[in-house]
C-alpha cells in the first residue's frame, strides 16, 4: 500500500509539481457516495445470497442483474426457507452456476467474434 502512495509523491517532488489539493479534496467528497453505496450493498444482498454466495457474488460482480435474481429464484424453485443452511447452499450453487455460465458465454463470444 505504501508504494501506491509513495510513488506519486516521489514523482511530484522530482518533477517539482504538486496537485491542487482543493480539487483533490472536492473530488474525494464525491467518492463518499460510492463508499456508502458499497456498505449498503453488502447489508442488502448478504441476507439474500448467504455468506458464500455474497463472497462469490462480490468477487465476480453483476449482482443486481444476475446473481441476486438467480439466487432468489433458485431458492424459491427449491422450496427452501430464507436464511436456512439449505437456502445458503442453494444460493451459493446458483451464484457459482451463473458465474460459470456467464464466463462460458463471454468465452464463446470472444472465440467466435460475436459482438
Amino acid at each position: 500500500m505504501h508504494n501506491i502512495i509513495a510513488i506519486p509523491i516521489i514523482m511530484a517532488i522530482a518533477l517539482k509539481t504538486m496537485p491542487n489539493f482543493a480539487i483533490v479534496g472536492t473530488s474525494m467528497l464525491a467518492l463518499i457516495v460510492f463508499i456508502v453505496g458499497g456498505f449498503v450493498e453488502v447489508i442488502t444482498y448478504s441476507p439474500m445470497l448467504g455468506t458464500s454466495g455474497t463472497y462469490l457474488g462480490f468477487i465476480t460482480g453483476n449482482l443486481v442483474n444476475l446473481k441476486v435474481p438467480c439466487a432468489v429464484n433458485a431458492r424459491e424453485q427449491a422450496g427452501v426457507k430464507h436464511g436456512s443452511k439449505e437456502g445458503e447452499i442453494i444460493s451459493t450453487v446458483s451464484v457459482a452456476t451463473s458465474t460459470i455460465v456467464t464466463t462460458v458465454i463471454i468465452a464463446l463470444g470472444i472465440r467466435y467474434n460475436i459482438v
